[in-house]
């Protein structure tokens, strides 16, 4: 009798189970998540990005000084009046020239930073802009994981953060590389990671396929980005450049030889639109 009663309370639970999972519905599969859109805004030859999801922003690296502006600009036509998560990938001023203007129009809850101290007018204002907000920055050492809106972001650093004596030109050797995963689809963005950090990044794990990358230093050759290219195997690649400063007519030749369709902001902001399986990919031209 004990046997049947317990039998009958781990039935009638797995009943009530169902009942919640028919009431709050099932998890969403690759394909029928919320849209997630990634915009690369054209802002010349520097990296400004917002991910976008149900009302979460999330912001990597933020141009040069008038660009931030542009950044507040594109989240507040999103319907955006908070950034969940900003990482800045490291302090040259194309990257993190425009975040103090950024902190200051767009409440902000993450800061990640890579663990060094930048140097420079643009470094100085937007750490002085963030204690004045009161925020704190996560400096990365190595590798973190983190969710935003549905999708495992993972931001990895540099082994160390060791510069060489007498070293002047460094920013680009610590740049964090992050991964967005939403469903099946996945995108790369690794700042202006150059040979050393790339091959750094590849040697680390092992590494898989990506739907979109995110060229790294605007388009530089480097021949480390033949490794990079078997590897990943992108579908799309956007190159942050500009007119007067263009992707290398070599990076793009080897972009294109690999079967990615290029995108380059010199000719408008690009966009990539996904429900984690189908991926829409556009670009607005903008003169």
């Amino acid at each position: 009798m004990a046997y049947r009663k317990s039998r009958y309370i781990v039935m009638a639970a797995a009943v009530m189970a169902a009942a919640v999972l028919l009431a709050t519905g099932l998890p969403k599969r690759a394909g029928e998540l919320p849209p997630l859109e990634a915009d690369i805004l054209k802002v010349g030859r520097a990296d400004a990005i917002v991910i976008s999801c149900e009302g979460r922003f999330m912001v990597i690296d933020a141009g040069e000084e008038d660009d931030g502006q542009e950044v507040a600009d594109r989240i507040a036509a999103l319907g955006g009046k908070f950034i969940d998560i900003l990482i800045i990938t490291h302090f040259d001023k194309d990257h993190v020239g425009g975040a103090d203007i950024l902190l200051e129009q767009i409440p902000t809850g993450r800061v990640i930073l890579p663990g060094y101290e930048g140097e420079g007018a643009e470094y100085s204002d937007f750490i002085r802009v963030m204690k004045d907000k009161g925020i704190e920055a996560e400096r990365l050492c190595g590798r973190m994981e983190l969710s935003f809106a549905g999708a495992t972001v993972a931001i990895e650093g540099p082994d160390d953060y060791d510069i060489p004596a007498g070293a002047s030109d460094y920013d680009n050797k610590f740049s964090l590389i992050t991964t967005v995963a939403y469903g099946d689809t996945v995108m790369l963005f690794t700042g202006d990671a150059e040979k050393e950090r790339l091959t750094e990044w590849l040697d680390t794990a092992e590494r898989g396929r990506a739907d979109l990358l995110k060229v790294p230093h605007h388009g530089t050759y480097d021949a480390s980005l033949i490794r990079l290219l078997d590897t990943v195997k992108p579908r799309f690649a956007a190159v942050c450049d500009s007119d007067k400063n263009p992707a290398d007519p070599k990076t793009l030749e080897l972009l294109k030889a690999c079967g990615a369709d290029v995108l380059e902001t010199r000719y408008g902001r690009i966009s990539l639109l996904t429900d984690g399986m189908n991926i829409e990919f556009r670009q607005k031209t903008k003169h």
